[in-house]
């Protein structure tokens, strides 16, 4: 059977005259609402690298009206930098990106620019016949990147610096401790009497200032251990009416010189915590010292916890003293802070006693409060969580 085929003539596209001029149109109008969009400049330049033509955005980068940069070269436009930092413009007869510049605007302003071009080329003589490229302004990256630095290079010091001080503990320490040891010796005339009244005080003041010495350093270099991250716990389980009762014996003679009145106020006796014993034995001589420093002759400082069933453990260090107002407590509260007092008790101390407890606290996984009234007296509460409190098989 033979099959007949029928040829297609060709389709003949009508022409429409302007319509090529109106698709043209539109492009460019399209072209131009893109270049306002984008938050980079867009740019185009001749053969010779000399700028033909910039977009608005060259106002926000600049400060400069677009036609202020036509007709400059591109490599002109601000100071080019290579990857490894010295100055290096870069080579239009190649594609580029990213290249770094700085410029300077009319208002003072210096900017961190990035730039990037690809060149086109005469389709018959393969030679350069123009650039289009971009620009893009990346102050607020590196702006970021400075600061990360900075912060770094602070953190890093202050991590220096309390290496220094944590690992100087036992040459600060030591031979304040055998100063105050041998200066106890001579004020009890362990080996036979002075036979001079003046030597016993003389030896007194050596042994007074020696101890007040040793307790700065010590709250500096326990600061600078927490600050270091080498503090660490050493848990037990332990009765803590016994740590109290041993901070308060060591507080007693400092509270008796001004006659002020210590003393323990726990209704319950057989709490056991699991927690570290030196730790918080320092944080309750830390209290202690602290609500006897600021109370005046004859004032009363007192010492007690309540552990209501689930809600975990609270002790309480309370005293008549002179109180705080609420920006007193904010500065007590910073490291080295020295709230203004009529006494010169704050100048005995370092400011580290309530930050440093606040710490072997939070070491816990407890909080510290502070409520006090200017002129009536101050509580600290210690609240410690649930798991710091020994199960019954444990005591």
């Amino acid at each position: 059977m033979e099959h007949t085929y029928q040829t297609r003539r060709p389709r003949i596209w009508p022409s429409f005259p302007g319509i090529a001029e109106d698709r043209a149109s539109g492009a460019l109008a399209r072209l131009e609402n893109f270049t306002r969009l984008v938050s980079d400049m867009i740019w185009e330049a001749d053969q010779h690298g000399v700028l033909t033509f910039v977009s608005e955005r060259a106002m926000d980068i600049f400060g400069v009206p677009a036609s202020h940069l036509v007709g400059q070269k591109i490599t002109n436009i601000g100071t080019f930098f290579a990857p490894e930092g010295h100055r290096q413009s870069p080579n239009t007869e190649r594609p580029f990106r990213d290249h770094k510049c700085t410029i300077k605007r009319p208002d003072g302003r210096t900017r961190i620019l990035f730039v990037s071009a690809l060149p086109h080329y005469n389709e018959l003589s393969w030679e350069i016949s123009g650039l289009h490229g971009t620009v893009k302004d990346v102050t607020p990256k590196f702006e970021v990147e400075r600061l990360k630095a900075a912060k770094d290079l602070a953190e890093t010091d202050s991590h220096v610096k309390s290496e220094i001080l944590a690992t100087t503990s036992h040459e600060l320490r030591t031979p304040l401790n055998a100063i105050i040891g041998f200066s106890s010796l001579i004020q009890d005339e362990t080996f036979g009497p002075l036979n001079n009244p003046a030597y016993m005080d003389y030896i007194g003041n050596i042994k007074d200032s020696g101890e007040h010495l040793l307790s700065i350093i010590n709250d500096i270099l326990d600061t600078a251990a927490l600050q270091s991250t080498q503090a660490t716990l050493c848990p037990s389980t332990f009765r803590l009416i016994d740590v109290m009762q041993s901070a308060l014996r060591l507080v007693q003679p400092h509270a008796e010189k001004d006659d002020i009145s210590l003393s323990c106020v726990c209704a319950e006796h057989d709490v056991h915590l699991l927690a570290d014993k030196r730790r918080m034995k320092q944080i309750f001589l830390n209290l202690l010292s602290n609500a006897v420093k600021f109370t005046a002759r004859g004032g009363r400082v007192t010492i007690d916890f309540s552990h209501p069933p689930g809600a975990g453990l609270t002790i309480a260090v309370t005293d008549t003293g002179i109180g705080m107002d609420p920006n007193d407590i904010k500065k007590a509260m910073t490291p080295f802070g020295q709230i203004n007092t009529d006494t010169d008790q704050a100048a005995k101390g370092t400011g580290l006693g309530l930050p440093l407890t606040q710490e072997l606290v939070e070491l816990h996984g407890g909080t510290l409060e502070v409520l006090s009234q200017k002129g009536t007296g101050t509580t600290v509460n210690v609240h410690l969580p649930e798991n710091r409190i020994a199960a019954d098989a444990a005591r």
